[in-house]
């Protein structure tokens, strides 16, 4: 998988500002939105970078009865995301 730091850093810090717009950090009660906020972006970002950057795998291969075209696909696993 090719994650890329640099990547990463510039979504979290995308998704940082959206979160916070409107959110004033001046104002005492807004202390756990904004952390709550933050919170959010990171997973949002990670998740979204993960998403974009994971290669997956195809399954184990197996035979089944039929044609050779009916056999193409058939695995017995999902596939591995990596």
């Amino acid at each position: 998988m090719a994650l890329n730091a640099q990547t990463l850093a510039s979504l979290i810090q995308s998704k940082t500002e959206q979160h916070l717009s409107g959110l004033n950090p001046a104002l005492p009660g807004n202390a756990g939105a904004i952390d709550a906020a933050q919170a959010l972006a990171l997973a949002e970002a990670i998740i979204e970078h993960f998403q974009s950057a994971a290669q997956v795998l195809p399954g184990i291969p197996v035979s089944t009865t039929g044609s050779q075209s009916a056999q193409s696909g058939q695995t017995t696993a999902p596939g591995v995301i990596q």
